[in-house]
């Protein structure tokens, strides 16, 4: 890979994830790092998956909230597509439970918060986020701010531009997402809106709270069975901190 990308000098790898590397990057024109997402070579290659990465951007740019991560560009270099965003300083809200399963109380409810106020932003802008999980929420700087991250499986909500039976990228019957934090409509592949997300931010909530998932299984079947029918503890019973309200 070439050492800079559509002029972004590249500093070093940040992270991969299912379609594409994170860089830390230097802006040229602003003299700032940032961070940029590529496409890996082997997906770009295909275009539905290529549509899909694109599509991560433009949901991400339409909503211009201090908890969802901003998308400064989208661009294109040597056929692959890359997104350029903020630097972030911190660590996801999955590496934070790494090292202290069950956080106070307080904190529950702020995180909780945040990502519930940057998700109805993007409700408002008709985007469904579909992938809610504590690896897609980012704890920023000293104050642990709420970013969510990663629209990389989010649906236009009111596409004007496809319907849901032709659009590849989304098409009903798909499953998208992660079994465990999954609603119910969404693991049976049911069109879905911004509830499917108040639904997996609560198996957050509950999970911060208790110290374990509400929902488990030996395999993904098995997890989304368990989704389907299962009533967890209440978390109170989990974790005597947790108040009755």
């Amino acid at each position: 890979l070439s050492p800079s990308i559509g002029g972004y000098a590249l500093l070093g790898e940040l992270g991969r994830g299912g379609m594409g590397v994170v860089y830390r990057a230097e802006d040229p024109s602003l003299k700032r790092e940032v961070a940029l997402k590529v496409m890996l070579p082997q997906f770009a290659a295909h275009p539905t998956a290529k549509a899909r990465f694109v599509r991560e951007a433009r949901a991400q740019a339409k909503v211009e909230h201090e908890h969802v991560v901003a998308i400064h560009q989208v661009a294109e270099f040597q056929g692959l597509p890359y997104i350029v965003m903020p630097l972030l300083r911190g660590m996801t809200l999955q590496a934070a439970l790494r090292a202290n399963a069950r956080p106070p109380i307080s904190e529950v409810i702020r995180i909780g918060r945040e990502a519930a106020e940057g998700l109805a932003a993007a409700h408002e802008n008709g985007l469904v986020h579909r992938d809610i999980k504590p690896a897609n929420i980012w704890l920023e700087g000293r104050r642990l701010r709420v970013r969510i991250l990663d629209f990389g499986l989010a649906r236009i909500a009111e596409d004007t531009e496809a319907t849901e039976g032709d659009d590849p990228v989304t098409r009903e019957g798909s499953l998208v997402g992660t079994p465990a934090y999954m609603s119910p409509e969404q693991a049976r592949g049911m069109p879905v809106d911004g509830r499917t997300d108040l639904w997996s931010l609560g198996v957050v909530l509950y999970q911060m709270a208790a110290g374990t998932l509400p929902f488990h299984g030996d395999s993904a079947i098995g997890v989304l069975t368990s989704v389907s029918v299962d009533h967890p503890v209440p978390p109170a019973a989990r974790n005597p901190a947790v108040p009755p309200h």
